[in-house]
């Protein structure tokens, strides 16, 4: 299951309530900010999230309003120190006006606090994490180079306890081999495959965050069936 956490939900400038876009998307032990508006550090320090492990920052577009806070972040980790490494991922338009930003406004010639890699993307499969995987889709949005990003949860095979009792199967890694999809051998020399203690294949969470949009008719066909939809 994937926690999501709305830091600012305004647009274009900020409201007496409301801080521009930014949100974080929370699995296991992954954290991932989606689009850095002005004042997104102080959301994150207001929410009680924190800066640990929050090493990648995916960008929908590199509009001002998505991209402002970026500076007063990288000066907080100037001063700070607070993570190892920091990934900040986007189209290669919007990684330039970043770049410009970072490098031409907060570092001045100064060296990042952290390793710090841009990476430009396309539509496709950007991460995958042991049992989730993000891929990236393109979004019309006012003629900027725009993506959407898909959270999936890999889909499985519940393991059902019951029946590898009734088998005999005891506790520890022989349960464990059957899970992966491996077949086990058993003491008395009986052969246990998978399908005698998995049940139907459950498809994963599908979390799709968009943003900003202009013609959202060519997404029916990404988003559909998505168990939360998170659109401006």
């Amino acid at each position: 299951m994937f926690e999501i956490i709305f830091l600012g939900t305004s647009a274009s400038a900020p409201s007496v309530r409301r801080n521009l876009p930014a949100l974080v998307v929370k699995k296991d032990e992954y954290r991932f900010l989606v689009d850095c508006g002005e004042g997104t550090q102080r959301q994150i320090l207001q929410s009680g999230i924190g800066f640990k492990n929050l090493t990648r920052i995916l960008l929908t577009h590199g509009h001002l309003d998505h991209i402002l806070g970026l500076a007063g972040l990288i000066s907080t980790f100037m001063r700070w120190e607070s993570i190892d490494e920091l990934e900040i991922i986007g189209t290669r338009s919007a990684l330039e006006r970043v770049y410009d930003l970072i490098y031409g406004v907060v570092l001045r010639g100064a060296e990042p606090p952290m390793p710090l890699h841009l990476r430009p993307v396309q539509p496709g499969l950007i991460f995958e994490a042991e049992d989730f995987t993000i891929q990236a889709f393109a979004v019309s949005h006012r003629g900027a180079d725009s993506l959407g990003y898909l959270f999936e949860e890999k889909g499985r095979r519940p393991f059902l306890p019951e029946k590898a009792e009734a088998l005999g199967i005891p506790n520890g890694p022989l349960r464990r081999e059957l899970v992966a999809g491996n077949s086990v051998s058993l003491e008395d020399g009986r052969i246990i495959q998978p399908d005698m203690v998995l049940g139907e294949f459950r498809p994963g969470t599908r979390l799709a965050i968009v943003g900003d949009v202009g013609d959202p008719s060519n997404l029916i066909d990404v988003v559909q069936g998505a168990d939360a939809l998170v659109i401006e």
